[in-house]
């Protein structure tokens, strides 16, 4: 079962990858029809392998899985803020209205960053 979680990520990591490269390929976010940025494709690929070799890995949770789990959070991170940049792009105000929900995902995966920091230093 773990080989299908890798396939899954290691896909999802070459398709996200190729897209960095490939305008073409890219998606469009649903809401004011914007064209998914390359910050969002960086964020979406790392997260992505990130999660393949997390299933490969038979040594999880140690030693390792602290270390996917912080690549994951702030892979997030960036996912979520290139997000939000794109929401600001494709609005025809250029306001920030527009990007709060971005941001809202941003401040989630700081927080997860950090509560996964925590975990990690405070574990015996």
């Amino acid at each position: 079962m773990r080989w299908v979680g890798a396939l899954i990520g290691f896909s999802g990591a070459i398709y996200s990858g190729a897209c960095i490269w490939f305008p073409r390929l890219r998606g469009k976010w649903k809401t004011p029809d914007a064209t998914v940025g390359t910050a969002s494709c960086v964020g979406a690929a790392i997260f992505s392998l990130n999660f393949g070799l997390a299933c490969v890995d038979p040594s999880l949770p140690s030693p390792h899985g602290i270390g996917y789990g912080l690549i994951a959070s702030a892979s997030w991170t960036w996912a979520a803020g290139g997000y939000a940049v794109d929401m600001y792009r494709a609005s025809e105000e250029r306001d920030l209205r527009n990007a709060e929900f971005g941001c809202a995902l941003v401040a989630f995966g700081i927080l997860l960053f950090i509560v996964t920091a925590v975990i990690f230093l405070f574990a015996k």
